[in-house]
């Protein structure tokens, strides 16, 4: 994962690039994972957290870090 460190993210879930000036707005889930992303944990770590809070399994959990991954670059979000 890259490093997230430059994003705000707040409580609300409103998220932040000073670089671009770009805001979002995050879900739940979401802030999590942008959370352990800022943290430097990678994706195994991050699924397996979502997949005990959720209660979901691990390989959905796995599937939905990479697919918010894949949307952080979309937007740019990732160095």
């Amino acid at each position: 994962m890259s490093n997230f460190s430059h994003l705000a993210v707040n409580d609300n879930g409103f998220l932040f690039d000073p670089t671009s000036g770009q805001s979002f707005t995050l879900n739940t889930m979401a802030q999590e994972v942008m959370s352990a992303m800022k943290e430097g944990k990678d994706v195994d770590q991050i699924a397996r957290e979502l997949s005990h809070s959720y209660e979901v399994s691990y390989e959905s959990a796995y599937e939905d870090v990479l697919e918010f991954g894949t949307k952080l670059k979309l937007y740019g979000l990732s160095l």
